[in-house]
C-alpha cells in the first residue's frame, strides 16, 4: 500500500512525504520529521529496527526527541536518540539541516538510510552528492559522528529515503519536478514491497523564494 502526504509549503523548503507498507503490517515504523528552526529546518528520516509495534516504538521515541530539541546541532541530536533508544529496538536515521542565513545544509546518517543531493541545473558544483553514512545502530552502537557542510542555493533538493526503497531511486531523482509529485513517482516505482519504506522530498527556496 503506497500512501503519499503533501505537506505545507514552508517559506524556507517545498517538501513532500510518501510513504509504502507491505501488506499485513499493521504499523510502520519508518517515520519522518520536518520542523522549522532558528535561521533554517530540519528535516529527518527514521527507520526503527525490524517491523511492527516495536520498531514504531523505537521511531516514535526517536522523532519525539528530534522535535523536542531540533535548534540543536545534528550530532547532539544523534548522541540524544542513541541515549534515549537504549533499551528498545535502536533505529537508523538521516538528518539534514538547512540553515537559511548561511545558504548552507548539514547531514550525517547512522546506518542505511539513504540520502541523495540534486543540485539545480546551473549550480557550479557537482550535479549530485550522496549523504555521508555511518555504520550503527542508535541505542546500540554510536559512531563517531562528524556532520557534512555543504552550501546550497534555491532549486537543490534533497532526498531521504528509508530501505524499503530501493537505492536505484538515485537515478531518476531531479532538481525540475515538484517535491510532492516526485515523492510520490519514486515510492511507487522503487518500494520494494519486502519492507516499510519512506521517501522525503525537499527542496531549498531560500528566504527571499
Amino acid at each position: 500500500m503506497t500512501r503519499s502526504f503533501r505537506r505545507k509549503r514552508l517559506s524556507l523548503i517545498d517538501w513532500s512525504l510518501s510513504a509504502v507498507r507491505p501488506p499485513g503490517e499493521s504499523e510502520s515504523g519508518d517515520m519522518a520529521l520536518v520542523k522549522p528552526i532558528e535561521n533554517g529546518v530540519l528535516v529527518a528520516a527514521v527507520d526503527g529496527a525490524g517491523h511492527g509495534r516495536e520498531a514504531a516504538d523505537a521511531a516514535r521515541i526517536a522523532v519525539t526527541t528530534l522535535k523536542e530539541h531540533a535548534g540543536e546541532g545534528i550530532a547532539a541530536l544523534l548522541r540524544r536518540c542513541h541515549l534515549k533508544l537504549r533499551g528498545t529496538r535502536g533505529a537508523v536515521m538521516s538528518l539534514v539541516s538547512f540553515d537559511g542565513e548561511r545558504n548552507e545544509m548539514k547531514w550525517l546518517g547512522v546506518g542505511n538510510v539513504s540520502g541523495l543531493l540534486v543540485r539545480r541545473r546551473d549550480h557550479p558544483g557537482s550535479s549530485k552528492e550522496g549523504i555521508l553514512l555511518k555504520g550503527g545502530v542508535l541505542g546500540y552502537v554510536l559512531p563517531p559522528l562528524l556532520p557534512q557542510i555543504i552550501p546550497v542555493l534555491p532549486g537543490d533538493t534533497i532526498a531521504l529515503a528509508t530501505d524499503g526503497i530501493h537505492p536505484d531511486f538515485m537515478k531518476d531523482m531531479d532538481a525540475d519536478t515538484p517535491p510532492h509529485t516526485l515523492s510520490a513517482r519514486l515510492c511507487a516505482r522503487y518500494a520494494t514491497g519486502r519492507d516499510d519504506g519512506i521517501m522525503l522530498v525537499a527542496r531549498y527556496l531560500g528566504w527571499n523564494t
